[in-house]
């Protein structure tokens, strides 16, 4: 499989897709999109979300901290801004970000791709989770637990690209 470069893809993106006023990227009719997704993990357990009716895609399911690539940023900057927007954490929060290499997700269902980028992310403290629209609920999981909640289908290879199943994952 052929690398890729996740902000150059965006660049692209960018490029030939509508832009909302304030200038970020509109994935609306996209069949195409570029996305981060945030494992955020303190003492061995991930957190998981469920995804509100609000949202326009995977409504009801559980997931972990994501959002749409909408801006040329770096993916860290767009990582830490999905977090304090989704839980009310802040960067004094995160002991490290770990990314994955970017890959490509075809959603069979829904007929589009993501360009994904997944990240690991380690806290310092158990945080006090202030949730927006986006999710109705959160919950601390061991890793193994995560396969029994009905998640939002580009968790698992993002889970898989990060390789959090291994013992050795937690590289800074």
């Amino acid at each position: 499989m052929k690398p890729i470069n996740f902000l150059s893809e965006v660049r692209k993106l960018k490029k030939d897709l509508p832009s909302f006023p304030d200038g970020r990227i509109d994935y609306h009719k996209a069949k195409t999109s570029a996305a981060v997704l945030a494992f955020l993990e303190y003492n061995g357990k991930l957190l998981i979300v469920k995804r509100s009716n609000k949202v326009a895609t995977y409504k009801g399911l559980w997931s972990v901290i994501a959002g749409y690539m909408d801006e040329i940023v770096s993916p860290k900057r767009k990582i830490l801004q999905e977090i304090r927007e989704e839980t009310g954490l802040l960067s004094k929060d995160i002991r490290s970000i770990r990314l994955a290499k970017p890959f490509i997700y075809k959603d069979k269902k829904g007929g589009f791709l993501i360009i994904m980028q997944p990240a690991h992310v380690i806290l310092k403290r158990v945080p006090r989770i202030r949730m927006d629209w986006e999710n109705t609920s959160a919950k601390w999981v061991d890793k193994a637990s995560i396969w029994n909640f009905n998640l939002v289908p580009n968790v698992k290879p993002s889970f898989d690209a990060l390789r959090l199943g291994d013992r050795n994952n937690n590289r800074k």
